[in-house]
């Protein structure tokens, strides 16, 4: 579909408006997964009624999520004030702030043998399981300082390994168009969104044609890469 250009023509079918609400879209989706408490900023909660709530803790007192709040309050708050400033780059910069405290904070409690950190992130093994009620497990750590810079993978059980029986699976069908309509959407909303903010459009709200397609093709190659 990149390569004969049916995802660029997919996006330039579609009216402005709704190219806008895209990308509005994308970016309350996109706000919603980075506030949640697991692996988010811990502003919002699960809620039985409401479906989600704001979270309460604000005290450091053997609260781990009022750590992540307080901190990405101060992220934010950087990010802001340099965006509002006009200064290039701002929201890497709010995101390089944060990854160096959190980092230097735990690799400081690691080196000191400490159970916890100072903000409260419990060591523990990355199992990244589930409890019975379906929330992340308590023995998942959230100290992710890492102790090296890069490691080869080791892919003797995975590469080559197909399992072909999965295509006579309706679990499969249904898995496979919802991530690739999530793909399709998802890339073309964000990439319109910020050629717009970057003034890159052409006249008709549209992004040149061969621009486009090289960048859903690099879309393209990243997602089979990546999967």
């Amino acid at each position: 579909l990149s390569i004969i250009g049916l995802r660029t023509m997919l996006m330039r079918i579609l009216p402005p408006a709704i190219q806008l609400a895209m990308g509005a879209g994308i970016g309350l989706f996109l706000a919603l997964i980075g506030s949640q408490v697991d692996m988010g900023m811990g502003i919002i909660r699960s809620d039985p009624v409401t479906l989600v709530t704001l979270n309460t803790p604000l005290n450091f007192s053997g609260n781990y999520d009022a750590a992540k709040m307080w901190l990405s309050a101060l992220v934010f708050l950087v990010t802001a004030v340099m965006a509002a400033a006009k200064i290039p780059g701002a929201p890497m910069c709010g995101i390089l702030l944060g990854t160096i405290v959190v980092w230097s904070e735990c690799w400081a409690s690691k080196a000191n043998d400490a159970s916890d950190s100072v903000f409260l992130y419990p060591f523990g093994k990355c199992d990244g399981g589930f409890d019975p009620s379906g929330n992340v497990s308590l023995s998942e750590c959230y100290c992710y300082a890492p102790t090296k810079v890069a490691e080869l993978a080791r892919i003797e059980n995975t590469a080559g390994a197909f399992g072909w029986s999965s295509l006579n699976s309706e679990v499969f069908w249904i898995a496979t168009i919802t991530f690739f309509y999530n793909d399709v959407i998802g890339c073309g909303a964000t990439l319109y969104s910020v050629a717009r903010k970057a003034k890159y459009l052409d006249e008709n709200g549209n992004i040149p044609v061969r621009n486009a397609n090289m960048a859903f093709i690099a879309d393209s190659i990243g997602t089979i890469i990546g999967s």
